[in-house]
């Protein structure tokens, strides 16, 4: 229904923020010291490796009332420490940033 009411123009702008904002979270990553290990493009998922485990990495963003994504240790453990992380429209740029400077252990 949710997408029904938007229309056509409305669902390419919602599109095209849950991009925008995807491309802006991969950079503040990159920018606090972790890997994207994929180059594939991507829309609003993708995969992100941390420092520690991602478990530490997720009680981190816990703890800045940030959700930081899915931990691929048991799915995927030949990625070593990574998560799957999704960013939406809903997502503000200093939760964005806040989620780089928990996923880095602080370093960002």
């Amino acid at each position: 229904i949710y997408l029904a009411l938007m229309g056509r123009q409305g669902l390419r702008e919602l599109a095209e923020q849950n991009l925008s904002k995807s491309e802006y979270a991969k950079q503040a990553l990159r920018d606090a010291g972790l890997a994207l290990p994929f180059t594939a493009p991507t829309f609003n998922e993708f995969v992100v490796t941390v420092p520690d485990s991602g478990a530490a990495a997720l009680a981190r963003a816990r703890e800045a009332g940030i959700v930081g994504g899915f931990d691929l240790a048991a799915t995927h453990p030949e990625l070593g420490p990574a998560l799957l992380v999704c960013v939406t429209e809903m997502a503000r740029r200093e939760d964005i940033d806040g989620l780089a400077r928990a996923l880095a252990g602080g370093r960002a």
